[in-house]
């Protein structure tokens, strides 16, 4: 059975599964402090970030030594509306005790302009905000 929160039709869904997989999704900026809120209360090692200019750049966060490597899962859906859905599985067995995998999102209030994506584990806190790098 997974454990989980939000109701239908919210900005977010995040849902702990019987087998260690935590899902989280986020589908309007407005969702983002709310999923931060259910996975503080589930106390998973994952923070989700909006992502914007003048934001402390992702590259420039403290990182652990050696890098662990979590499987981590993006899918994206378009809905009938048009919005897309982006939405991350992770197992957080492979997240160090003190680090954070950051999930970096970005969007407007657009339809198909949402993206969450795996940022990064970091050590310590999760940052306000983070800066991402230019596509190639």
């Amino acid at each position: 059975m997974a454990l989980g929160s939000a109701p239908a039709y919210a900005a977010y869904s995040v849902t702990r599964h019987a087998n260690g997989t935590v899902t989280v999704s986020v589908d309007r900026a407005s969702g983002v402090a709310g999923a931060n809120a259910t996975l503080h209360a589930m106390r998973a090692r994952v923070a989700v970030v909006p992502a914007r200019p003048g934001c402390p750049p992702i590259r420039s966060l403290p990182h652990p030594r050696p890098a662990p490597h979590p499987h981590v899962s993006v899918a994206t859906r378009v809905t009938k509306s048009g919005h897309r859905s982006v939405t991350v599985t992770l197992t957080e067995s492979g997240i160090p005790a003190r680090d954070t995998l950051l999930l970096a999102f970005s969007g407007s209030s657009g339809p198909g302009s949402t993206s969450l994506g795996a940022g990064g584990i970091i050590t310590g806190r999760a940052p306000r905000c983070v800066s991402l790098p230019p596509a190639p």
